[in-house]
């Protein structure tokens, strides 16, 4: 009886003291080639090609540093094969679920 009073006095502490759970963001990536993937309804251009983010702005491509900074550099041979890079911001693919919702509309 002692024992299961302290448990519960254990839970009711735990739960009062704040304890939370976190919940990490994944931005929805969807693969336009084998290498070059694109986030999905982004207001940039961004992608992910080898194991990078890369973003594309004024003619320039940029990528994400880990601390979350963009550099410029010289993007690797995949996003070359992207005609009009910049057609890719807000991207949403035909029949993508995102969220709540199902685009069925253009793919640009």
């Amino acid at each position: 009886m002692r024992l299961s009073i302290m448990l519960a006095a254990a839970i009711a502490a735990a739960s009062a003291s704040g304890c939370y759970s976190e919940v990490a963001y994944t931005p929805g990536i969807v693969y336009v080639s084998p290498e070059v993937g694109v986030v999905v309804d982004s207001p940039y251009p961004q992608f992910y090609v080898q194991n990078a983010f890369w973003r594309y702005d004024n003619g320039a491509w940029y990528r994400a540093n880990y601390n979350g900074t963009w550099l410029r550099e010289n993007p690797p041979y995949a996003l070359f094969s992207l005609p009009q890079p910049w057609m890719y911001a807000h991207y949403h693919p035909y029949g993508y679920y995102y969220g709540s919702r199902v685009y069925y509309g253009s793919r640009y």
